[in-house]
This record gives C-alpha cells, structure tokens and sequence, in this order.
C-alpha cells in the first residue's frame, strides 16, 4: 500500500501529543523517517531494477531504495548465443559477470565488454517519494509507529528531565523531578517492544536464492 508521511504523523502526534513544543512538528517528521529507515534496512523487500550495461562501463547509480544487490537475472541465449546491442555475439554460458552495491553506486564485474539492457535483482528500503511511501505494508505502519513513538517519548522525557523540579506551596510538597524518569522508562519499554517484534519477523524471500 501507499502512505504519505503527513499521515504517519498524524497518527504519531495522536499517540504521542506535544507538550511545550516538544516534539516539534520536524522532530514529529524526522522521527517518521528514521523509523520507517530502520525498519527497511531490516526487513527489506524484494524487486528487480534495470540496468542499461555499456561496454567498458563497471560504475552506475544505485536505485535509492537499494539495501542489497543479489545479481543479475540469467539471460537466456539461442542457440549458446546472446547478441548485444552492439550485434556482438556473446558467450554466456562463459561470462562470470556480476552486480553488487558499493555505496550508491552498482558495480558491474568484471568490466563488461559488451552493451545491454540487464535485468538485476535487489533487497529493496522504502523509500520517501513526493510524500509517500510507496509499496509499504499496512502490517509495517505499527511497527514503525512504535520506532517513532520510542523517539517521539524519548524527546519528551529530555525536555522533563531538563526542566524537572521540586517546591513546595504551603505544607503540600510538588515533585515533578520524576516525570523524565517516567518518560525515559517508557521510550525504553516501546523500544523493547519494537525489538521484539522484529526478532519474530520472517524475512521476505529473495527471487532468487542462487545462481
């Protein structure tokens, strides 16, 4: 399904209501976003991309949402025969090449010696687009609620901490230096739950398991 950021945040200033500014609606946002990049680099979804090979090229721009490259999808040949953009006969059944990440870029190797639309296979994030994130699973949003709401506390529980104190108004004693401890327990326990949660994930199957 698709989800706009907007949305995320709204239900996580529902769950988790501002209190003297904190969170600001950037902390609200930027919470949102480091929740759903964690819980892409650690349950990342399968796609395949394409990649226009060029003779005598090895670096090209990794897709944004990349987080592991499996390889290149076997070509079939006619006839033992593959011919290239470039007419050239190749030997497929010879050519070790392979595609792998290295950054933000995709490395071809060995440097190929021909050109070619190649389909490749990846472990892919959730990547933000125009405000949305596209292809995330309705099962992930509370999951990453619970990330962003562990952060969203734990801003809470530093703003208390910093501004915890204690008086008195006649005979009657205020304490309030324990509404950050209060806080920080809780942005620990929604962390724990969130560990959890993750641990009992089955990761999604890669396309293909080998080559």
């Amino acid at each position: 399904m698709s989800v706009t950021i907007n949305v995320l945040k709204q239900l996580l200033q529902s769950d988790v209501p501002a209190q003297d500014g904190t969170p600001s609606e950037e902390q609200y946002e930027r919470a949102i976003k480091d929740a759903v990049a964690d819980f892409g680099r650690r349950a990342p979804y399968p796609k395949t991309g394409t990649l226009n090979v060029v003779s005598g090229q090895s670096l090209y721009d990794a897709p944004l949402d990349a987080v592991r490259v499996l390889n290149f999808v076997p070509v079939e040949p006619t006839g033992g025969l593959l011919v290239t953009d470039m007419l050239t006969p190749v030997f497929t059944t010879t050519r070790p090449d392979s595609v792998s990440l290295a950054g933000a870029k995709l490395v071809v190797s060995p440097r190929p010696t021909y050109s070619l639309s190649r389909s490749y296979e990846y472990m892919a994030s959730y990547a933000l687009t125009d405000g949305q994130y596209a292809d995330l699973p309705e099962s992930a949003i509370s999951l990453i609620l619970l990330k962003a709401r562990a952060a969203a506390t734990r801003l809470k529980a530093i703003k208390a901490g910093g501004a915890a104190i204690k008086y008195a108004i006649g005979d009657e004693s205020i304490d309030k230096s324990g509404i950050g401890r209060s806080l920080s327990d809780a942005a620990q326990e929604l962390d724990r739950l969130y560990e959890d949660a993750m641990r009992q994930m089955k990761p999604q199957a890669a396309i293909r398991s080998s080559y």
